[in-house]
């Protein structure tokens, strides 16, 4: 008696058929592997997402929007700030947020009434905090002056479920910007998480291949993993996290530690938060990228903000042979390790000032992955079992 796992996460306990043995009455005829020609391998073609949600802000009620705060933001040098965030508080919640113009000058409007900080978020330095009291006037905090800092401040919400500044945060919080992940050339999610405190990163083989993260020694279905707001993991919760590109992200925040109190029980061991570029200056850009392998990346990626529209858009193709065509130990010839994946997001949305807007969102992604068979053997070999059907699995013997 032999078992075969036929789809995952079922096991189908019977009879295992070669593709010479001939099929009994009643039983589902399965595919024979012999009968795939060499270049057309059994895949598993899977779409992975696709979700289109629609999210209204309402008005909530509270204070008369006071005089706008300006100032300038400069860098150790002296030289203006382009593109810095700037964050006002009132006691730890953000009340608005805003980015500094190119000549690093920023406007942003707090209420009328209360004491309220000012911050500033740059990648590599840090700020003091300015001060400043809710008053119906027009103020100026002069200019904000930069310095080289380990520790930067960043907006954070998977922390709290609201927007909160990083150094205010009790739990413990990575957060990788978009810039740090292009820097380091990195283009993937689980190529991200490998450089996380705390998380182990495993793969069961090549690119594409099934990819699981354990935090803190706990089981891998212990991660909750958010894209852009919307919970991705599979029922049980578990999730593959070989085929999410970092095309396009703008930051990544990783929670180490139990988070079920704010996000129920599959949240046992971390938080993954990927948000994607969806304001700031308008801006275009590409990748085009070829290596050994037969590796081939494509990348196309969009996102800006005019008056009160905003969006952002990214495209993606990667394609692999693998160990095509290459000699095993064994002296076999590997066929069927090729990869290939395409995914495409985009969103957009109307604000008319921080207490309304409108926004959509859409995302697709597709994954062809080929399995092999154990190097140093010849799936195609008269006499050898395989067992393949509409998934193709893995032979199970006694």
């Amino acid at each position: 008696m032999r078992a075969t796992i036929r789809e995952p996460g079922y096991l189908d306990a019977g009879p295992v058929l070669s593709a010479f043995d001939a099929v009994p009455d009643g039983l589902p005829r399965r595919h024979r592997r012999e009968n795939t020609p060499r270049r057309s391998p059994v895949r598993t073609p899977f779409v992975r997402s696709l979700c289109l949600s629609i999210l209204t802000l309402g008005w909530p009620a509270g204070n008369a929007a006071a005089g706008p705060v300006t100032g300038r933001v400069l860098d150790p040098a002296g030289r203006a700030v382009p593109g810095a965030n700037v964050i006002a508080l009132e006691r730890a919640s953000i009340v608005a947020t805003t980015s500094t113009d190119p000549r690093g000058v920023f406007t942003v409007t707090v209420p009328d009434a209360g004491r309220f900080e000012i911050r500033v978020a740059v990648e590599g330095f840090h700020a003091q905090p300015v001060s400043v009291d809710g008053t119906p006037d027009a103020r100026n905090v002069g200019e904000v002056n930069l310095r080289v800092s380990a520790v930067s401040e960043s907006v954070v919400v998977s922390g709290a479920h609201v927007e909160i500044p990083l150094s205010h945060a009790t739990s413990s919080i990575t957060v990788l910007t978009g810039d740090a992940l292009a820097a380091r050339q990195i283009e993937t999610v689980a190529d991200v998480l490998r450089t996380v405190p705390g998380l182990a990163v495993v793969s069961q083989g090549g690119r594409g291949a099934l990819t699981s993260v354990f935090p803190r020694g706990g089981e891998s279905d212990y991660t909750l993993v958010f894209v852009d707001g919307v919970q991705t993991n599979a029922i049980g919760g578990g999730f593959d996290f070989a085929h999410l590109p970092t095309v396009n992200i703008d930051r990544i925040e990783i929670v180490r530690g139990p988070q079920s109190a704010l996000y129920g029980s599959n949240a046992i061991g971390s938080v993954v938060r990927i948000v994607t570029r969806k304001d700031g200056p308008p801006s275009v850009e590409g990748i085009v990228e070829a290596g050994s392998f037969g590796t081939r990346r494509l990348t196309a990626a969009t996102a800006g903000s005019r008056r009160e529209w905003n969006w952002g858009a990214s495209a993606e193709r990667f394609e692999s042979d693998g160990m095509n065509g290459r000699l095993s130990d064994a002296g076999e010839t590997i066929v069927n390790d090729d990869y290939v994946r395409y995914s495409a997001q985009a969103a957009g949305g109307w604000r008319l000032d921080d207490r309304a807007g409108v926004r959509g969102e859409f995302g697709y992604g597709r994954d062809e992955r080929g399995f092999p068979g154990p190097f140093g053997s010849n799936p195609h070999r008269r006499g050898e079992r395989t067992c393949a059907g509409r998934t193709p699995g893995f032979c199970l013997f006694r």
